[in-house]
């Protein structure tokens, strides 16, 4: 198989590829069995990148058997952008979710109770509560979150305190 590119298209799939190689590691150990061939493939691509002039966003390990994206991709280019605006979103997205489904599970009862209702009563539940967070949190941010810790007295009451 052959692709032709314009330099501009073979840049967007340097800044594709960087994306899709951050997704798959920047969590996880590269060197996750599932991983390798497509960071095999990403390897492919990084070496047209030196040949294709683009030899400024890709630099070979100390042993020269990988190349890597050098700051100028991570840092300064269209990808890096768009993985912190994706990492942004996901971050309030998640917390807002996991609160309130935490807080929908305390409402009906327990984890049980809300996973044994329809999607139309839990969404009842779920959904003001989420209104709730996306609220404060497009108000207020993480200014008003704390871990509240609970330490036992050694009487069997607990004392609490979010220092």
């Amino acid at each position: 198989m052959k692709i032709e590119l314009s330099k501009t298209e073979f840049r967007d799939l340097l800044d594709l590829l960087y994306i899709a190689d951050w997704v798959l590691t920047a969590h996880h150990d590269e060197d996750e069995p599932d991983n390798e061939r497509y960071l095999a493939l990403l390897q492919k691509v990084y070496g047209l990148a030196e040949r294709e002039g683009f030899g400024a966003l890709v630099e070979r390990s100390s042993d020269g058997t990988r190349l890597f994206p050098t700051a100028e991709l991570e840092e300064h280019s269209e990808a890096s952008s768009r993985i912190d605006a994706f990492t942004d979103s996901s971050f309030w997205d998640e917390l807002m979710y996991r609160l309130a489904e935490r807080d929908a599970a305390n409402q009906a009862g327990g984890w049980d109770q809300l996973r044994a209702m329809s999607a139309e009563e839990r969404a009842k539940i779920e959904e003001p509560i989420e209104e709730r967070y996306v609220k404060e949190f497009t108000e207020h941010g993480l200014d008003n979150i704390a871990v509240v810790e609970r330490f036992d007295r050694g009487n069997g009451t607990s004392v609490s305190t979010s220092d």
